[in-house]
């Protein structure tokens, strides 16, 4: 017979035992889900990581359709112009500067084909490339910025200014050149000289232009050009009394050391191998050529400041 304290000591061990044995059966399955909730809950994290369209805070991609409406221009550039065409024929057959601050000339040459002036801003002051391209493309005239001078650019600058009628003045003879053709004229500072002044007044019979130089022929060793006052001169400049003539002369624009830059009108003569008889010049009497407008540069070509700026495509055909 076992003694009451131990039988209750017993029962109170027998009853803590099924206490604790049920208690650990029961919390098993409520651990066991809050376990599975858990595990859920950390499976939809790293879900909304690695879906951005569900998380507000990660970048968000453009739709599709958009992507490719943003890429077009891209992908179809804009045509380029004539003036952009040439560019790219000019940079891959010369080495003349097409960098920086770019600005372009042009003319159409009666033949075909086109004259180019460009200035780059990796050109010295005042200087400029000229490019001559004919009809079929090919390159036929190059003066590099680089390797110029202002003597060189005027020679073959080509451009004619604006001529315009004036009012008749007494003793006033105003010639206009249209063309290649200068003056022969000499200078008191500069000596024999080709000029395109043609504000010449008669003074003792010599014509004397605004720069104060005479009117000058190469004949009888050279001398003066003298005229009866009044006296009407024909297209060729001469006069149709005493058939006393203009000396009207086209210099070779390929011999750059036969003549010195003296101003945007006039070059002084070093040697007179470099004059050739005018032959495509026309005369205007009682008219006058525009030299000296602002929106003229220092060789005749148009002000640079006022020209538009271009470029050379990133990308030539």
């Amino acid at each position: 017979m076992i003694d009451r304290p131990k039988k209750i000591a017993f029962t109170v061990g027998s009853l803590l035992l099924a206490i604790d044995l049920w208690m650990h059966g029961a919390m098993r399955p409520s651990m066991t889900l809050l376990t599975s909730a858990a595990t859920l809950s950390a499976t939809a994290s790293a879900l909304q990581v690695v879906r951005p369209e569900t998380d507000l805070h990660a970048p968000q991609e453009l739709p599709r359709s958009t992507r490719k409406l943003a890429a077009s221009p891209q992908t179809q550039p804009l045509a380029m112009s004539e003036t952009e065409k040439s560019l790219c024929r000019i940079s891959k057959k010369t080495d003349v500067p097409l960098g920086g601050d770019l600005r372009v000339q042009s003319v159409e040459r009666v033949e075909g084909g086109a004259m180019y002036w460009i200035k780059s801003s990796d050109c010295p002051a005042e200087l400029y490339s000229i490019i001559g391209i004919d009809r079929d493309g090919r390159i036929d005239k190059e003066v590099n910025c680089l390797r110029t001078t202002l003597t060189e650019l005027t020679l073959n600058s080509g451009l004619q200014a604006n001529i315009e009628k004036v009012p008749a003045k007494k003793n006033s003879r105003p010639i206009a050149i249209a063309g290649n053709g200068r003056f022969l004229v000499n200078c008191p500072d500069s000596g024999l000289t080709l000029t395109r002044d043609g504000r010449f007044q008669l003074r003792d019979g010599a014509l004397e232009n605004a720069e104060g130089c005479l009117a000058w022929t190469r004949q009888d060793g050279g001398r003066k050009v003298v005229f009866a006052d009044g006296e009407p001169l024909d297209d060729r400049g001469c006069s149709e009394t005493t058939r006393e003539c203009l000396d009207l002369y086209e210099p070779d624009e390929r011999d750059t050391e036969a003549f010195n830059f003296k101003t945007n009108k006039s070059l002084m003569i070093l040697n007179e191998r470099g004059l050739r008889k005018m032959h495509s010049g026309v005369l205007f009497h009682g008219a006058l050529e525009d030299l000296d407008t602002a929106d003229r540069s220092l060789t005749g070509v148009e002000n640079w400041e006022t020209t538009r700026l271009a470029h050379l495509p990133a990308q030539c055909p």
